[in-house]
C-alpha cells in the first residue's frame, strides 16, 4: 500500500510530460467519416441529417470530403456542426454506429514551402537549415546565388527555367571563353 502514493506520483509526472494533442490541432466543428462498404448504396446524407444523433450535435452540413470519385477517398464525408459543440462526444456517438468505418478530427491542414523531393543523402541542406529558409522566405528572382557543384541537374522542372547561364561562355566546351578565369 506505501508503494502506490510513490507509483501514481511518478506516473502522474511521466504523462504529464508527454507532449498533449492541443484542440488546436482540429478543425473545430468538423470531423471525417468513412462509410462502410456494405453502406454506400443505401447512404444517403439528407435522411441522415434528419437522424436523432445528428440533430442532438447541431450537424449542419455532410457532403463528400474530396472532389475525386475513386474507392476509398469517394467514401469519405466530411460532417460539419456546431463548433461550439464538444467534439469528442459526437466522434464517440458516431464510432459506435454500424454506419462508418471509422470517424476522426479534421487536422488543421498548412502550407510549407520545404520541397516534396529532397533525398537523404542531401545532408548538406539540413546542416545549414534550409528547410527552415524555404519556410520564412519564398524567394526572389533578383537574388542570384552560384552553385559551385558539377552535380547540379539543369534539367530538374523546379530549376531549368531559373538556371543562368553566363552569355560569354559556351555552355560545356570547358574553355573559359570570356576569359574571366
Amino acid at each position: 500500500m506505501k508503494f502506490i502514493r510513490p507509483l501514481i506520483l511518478i506516473l502522474s509526472l511521466f504523462f504529464s510530460s508527454l507532449p498533449a494533442q492541443t484542440e488546436a490541432q482540429y478543425e473545430k466543428g468538423q470531423l471525417f467519416a468513412q462509410v462502410k462498404l456494405e453502406n454506400v448504396a443505401s447512404f444517403s446524407s439528407e435522411e441522415l441529417l434528419k437522424k436523432q444523433v445528428f440533430s442532438k450535435y447541431k450537424i449542419t452540413k455532410i457532403n463528400k470530403a474530396f472532389i475525386i470519385n475513386e474507392a476509398p477517398l469517394n467514401r469519405i464525408y466530411l460532417i460539419e456542426f456546431d463548433a461550439s459543440l464538444k467534439i469528442d462526444l459526437l466522434l464517440a456517438e458516431l464510432q459506435t454506429t454500424s454506419l462508418f468505418e471509422y470517424v476522426e478530427k479534421v487536422p488543421v491542414f498548412q502550407s510549407f514551402y520545404t520541397p516534396n523531393d529532397l533525398h537523404k543523402a542531401q545532408w548538406n541542406l539540413r546542416k545549414v537549415l534550409a528547410e527552415k529558409a524555404w519556410d520564412v522566405n519564398k524567394g526572389n528572382t533578383k537574388v542570384i546565388i552560384a552553385i559551385v557543384d558539377d552535380a547540379l541537374d539543369t534539367a530538374h522542372p523546379d530549376l531549368e527555367p531559373m538556371v543562368w547561364r553566363n552569355k560569354g561562355e559556351i555552355w560545356g566546351n570547358g574553355i573559359d571563353d570570356d576569359g574571366n578565369g
